[in-house]
């Protein structure tokens, strides 16, 4: 989620840490990502998230790394 502030910089709800962001940079960033990258999505039981996330962050994963890097193994090829 997302607050607005002065002069139109947006920044993460409930975080200090993130740097501030332009609309412009926002809307750049989404319309890379669009170009770039293909969404898979998965069904998991409730509480299963969390729980495969924790684990990813316990090998320094992301929890896209480790699902990813999961999928590229299964399917014996190197991820790009």
């Amino acid at each position: 989620m997302t607050e607005k502030h002065k002069n139109d910089i947006i920044t993460a709800k409930g975080s200090d840490s993130m740097s501030p962001q332009s609309k412009a940079h926002i809307k750049a960033s989404y319309k890379w990502n669009q170009k770039t990258y293909d969404k898979l999505n998965i069904n998991v039981k409730k509480g299963e998230r969390e729980r495969i996330k924790a684990y990813a962050e316990s090998k320094g994963l992301s929890l896209n790394a480790y699902v990813t890097g999961l999928i590229y193994k299964d399917m014996g090829v190197e991820k790009e």
